[in-house]
């Protein structure tokens, strides 16, 4: 489930117009998803596309986040003694 991360380049600050804040924050979005593998990272994304890969992953960290807390689970109660205590669950399910 682990995707290959992608660095961003740190550009310097300059004065922008309205547009251009847009399209710097869509910039900032970009370099914290990790990019499919097959797209290079100079190519330009779709707004509708980011936007669709940002919810992937997100789905992708929250399911990655749930099998996470159910191994914890099944190891606190395998009666080999790691722990005394119920602690609280570290992703809340959604109702």
């Amino acid at each position: 489930m682990a995707r290959k991360r992608v660095g961003c380049s740190n550009r310097r600050r300059r004065i922008s117009q309205p547009g251009e804040v847009i399209s710097d924050k869509l910039e900032a979005l970009k370099c914290l998803i990790p990019c499919n593998v097959g797209s290079g990272s100079n190519e330009v994304v779709k707004v509708e596309q980011l936007f669709q890969e940002t919810a992937d992953y997100i789905i992708t960290l929250k399911t990655q986040a749930f099998v996470l807390q159910k191994l914890i689970e099944f190891y606190d109660h395998s009666g080999d003694g790691f722990k005394n205590e119920k602690q609280p669950p570290i992703v809340q399910e959604d109702h």
